[in-house]
């Protein structure tokens, strides 16, 4: 057979969730798919994040799959159960996954804000280098902003044992802890992540208020000396990037 040959799996929204290679050999061809989704964007430091290198489990439900052989399309549905063996309840394994989505979904929202946070970082350095005065000088101090910004959310000290401990270190440790442990979350976890959805959602509305005043009036300023204001990656295209 010449051609493309591959399968697509659909949740029950209709969203494509992955796309595998389908042997060709005569026979049965068996196309192995781990269930797993991709781990989170996380938030970039000078240290690794082993706790947030793999993404959790796709849940129980009914998936679709479609069969692409050259310009044919073969549709079928698979199920996904939970172990019928595990010790732990289905509420208990219904509540894990929440709470993992909600750790694995904040991750990836402190991984956006601190994408922007550099973006403002990286841009208002390369401006103020071209402009002189209080433009160079509102610009330096917004880079020195966004620096200690970003320093509450990642370490930036290089070598195995450093001791920063910033906030995206204490998320993905309640995420490793939770996707360790099949069962349901402690009090302690759920709490913790309560207390980070908070910090997070501060420095969101931080961010979004120096968007709105401070980067709004120096684009201004910018544009008058036709230099390029700070434009920033919206969510969408950061979803899309590569890790």
């Amino acid at each position: 057979m010449f051609g493309d040959m591959y399968l697509e799996v659909y949740n029950d929204k209709g969203e494509l969730l992955t796309e595998l290679s389908a042997g060709k050999g005569k026979g049965i061809n068996r196309v192995p798919w781990n269930l797993r989704m991709d781990g989170p964007k996380v938030p970039k430091s000078s240290q690794l994040l082993g706790q947030a290198f793999s993404g959790p489990s796709y849940p129980p439900g009914k998936y679709t799959v479609k069969l692409y052989k050259k310009d044919k399309v073969y549709e079928g549905s698979i199920n996904v159960e939970y172990d019928p063996n595990s010790n732990h309840s289905i509420a208990d394994r219904d509540m894990r996954y929440e709470i993992l989505m909600k750790a694995y979904t904040l991750i990836e929202d402190l991984a956006f804000i601190d994408h922007q946070i550099l973006e403002i970082y990286e841009k208002s350095k390369v401006n103020a280098e071209l402009c002189e005065g209080k433009l160079q000088e509102s610009l330096n101090d917004l880079a020195d902003d966004m620096d200690s910004r970003h320093k509450k959310i990642s370490a930036t000290k290089y070598g195995r044992i450093t001791g920063e401990v910033r906030l995206r270190d204490r998320l993905a440790g309640i995420y490793g802890g939770i996707m360790s442990y099949q069962g349901k979350p402690s009090e302690t976890q759920i709490s913790r992540l309560n207390d980070l959805e908070k910090e997070i959602n501060i420095l969101k509305k931080d961010l979004e208020k120096t968007k709105d005043k401070t980067i709004s009036k120096l684009n201004k300023n910018l544009k008058k000396r036709s230099l390029k204001p700070i434009e920033l990656m919206n969510r969408e295209t950061f979803n899309e990037q590569e890790d």
